[in-house]
């Protein structure tokens, strides 16, 4: 499989699980994304193309409408762009500071179970 493949196998795969708790893929985003009355919850992976595949790395962002809204009544922030910022976001290994780094490797077909398994895993966490 090509890294393209492979990433899509695994969004897809995650996918299944993630949109029946209300989260909605964006695929070219690599993102997951669950609306609230308040704003948004993202689940975020970030792909990193390496020598040897695909390097993940997991992140969360959150966005309050209010706090947006107050925010960008001073910001520099074309408005175009107002309704995309989070108002929290941060990698999960940044948001945890367990000493793990919680990235992960995506090499071939093999490494897509246990790439699944940890994400899901970093997901309920």
């Amino acid at each position: 499989m090509t890294t393209r493949e492979l990433r899509n196998a695994l969004l897809t795969a995650l996918a299944s699980v993630l949109e029946p708790q209300g989260y909605r893929l964006n695929k070219a985003k690599a993102e997951f994304t669950k609306k609230t009355g308040e704003g948004w919850h993202k689940f975020q992976l970030i792909f990193l193309t390496r020598s040897t595949g695909l390097e993940i790395n997991p992140a969360m962002l959150i966005r309050k409408h209010i706090v947006e809204a107050l925010y960008h009544q001073a910001s520099y922030f074309a408005p175009e762009f107002h309704h995309t910022t989070p108002t929290i976001g941060t990698s999960i290994a940044q948001f945890l500071q367990d000493e793990h780094d919680y990235r992960f490797r995506l090499i071939n077909e093999t490494d897509l179970a246990s790439c699944h398994q940890g994400l899901l895993s970093l997901f309920q966490q």
